[in-house]
């Protein structure tokens, strides 16, 4: 009928069937939004990320970084002096960075990292759970689908007050 096909080989490489590319290079920024809960010291922490992630690939796109930017509100709870419970808010800026192979040459699937890290900064104190200047370092994350869990390390005071955490994310 005319038509012809490249017998399949595995330096041929397209984003999709029968050849076709889109035009740019696989690099996008994307606006991310992420529900957690986590635990500080006895405390049951939910909170959610709110933020932009760039992913930048190489030109065959089978490597991709991505750095983000996040404003993650942690709710704690607690009843004041006449017995009502309240609702006390702390707000981290939270920094992360990924970088690793990808899925079928496109940066937009989800893949392993080969590293993957978090930092978070208090940048607004509510109650007297959270000491002023508090970091969260979080490094490696474990992800299923669109679960992804996280180890996490908060301290104060250049490692004074440190208190070990753990991350369930919902993307």
């Amino acid at each position: 009928g005319g038509s012809h096909y490249l017998k399949p080989h595995k330096t041929i490489v397209a984003d999709k069937p029968k050849g076709f590319t889109a035009s740019g290079t696989g690099d996008f920024l994307a606006g991310q939004v992420w529900i957690n809960i986590e635990n500080y010291k006895a405390y049951f922490v939910p909170s959610f990320s709110l933020g932009l992630q760039l992913t930048i690939t190489n030109r065959e796109r089978i490597f991709k970084w991505q750095p983000g930017l996040y404003w993650e509100p942690h709710f704690l709870f607690d009843k004041d002096a006449q017995g009502k419970l309240r609702t006390y808010r702390n707000d981290f800026l939270m920094l992360t960075y990924g970088q690793g192979g990808t899925t079928d040459h496109d940066p937009r699937k989800d893949f392993s990292f080969s590293a993957v890290f978090s930092l978070g900064y208090l940048i607004h104190r509510s109650g007297d759970f959270i000491e002023d200047g508090t970091f969260r370092f979080g490094a490696g994350k474990l992800k299923f689908s669109k679960t992804t869990i996280e180890p996490s390390i908060y301290f104060d005071h250049f490692f004074k007050g440190v208190t070990p955490g753990l991350r369930w994310i919902q993307s």
